[in-house]
C-alpha cells in the first residue's frame, strides 16, 4: 500500500492577492483589503495527488478544482 501527497496551489492570477501552503492548503492574504473598495474576492485553488489518472486519456495527474 502507498500513500499519495496531495500539493495544492492557486490558479496564476489569484497569486497577486493570496498565497497558498502547498502541504497543508492554509491560504493567507499578501496584502490589507479595503472592504469598501472590493467586499468579495474568489480565490480557485488547485489541489493534485500526483498520480496518472486512470481518467484521463492524456495521462496527467488527476487535478480537483
Amino acid at each position: 500500500m502507498f500513500t499519495l501527497q496531495v500539493t495544492y496551489s492557486l490558479k496564476e492570477e489569484d497569486k497577486e492577492n493570496f498565497e497558498i501552503d502547498l502541504v497543508t492548503g492554509e491560504i493567507t492574504t499578501m496584502k490589507k483589503f479595503d472592504r469598501e473598495e472590493k467586499d468579495v474576492y474568489q480565490v480557485t485553488v488547485i489541489a493534485r495527488d500526483g498520480a496518472k489518472s486512470a481518467l484521463r486519456s492524456d495521462g496527467q495527474p488527476n487535478e480537483s478544482k
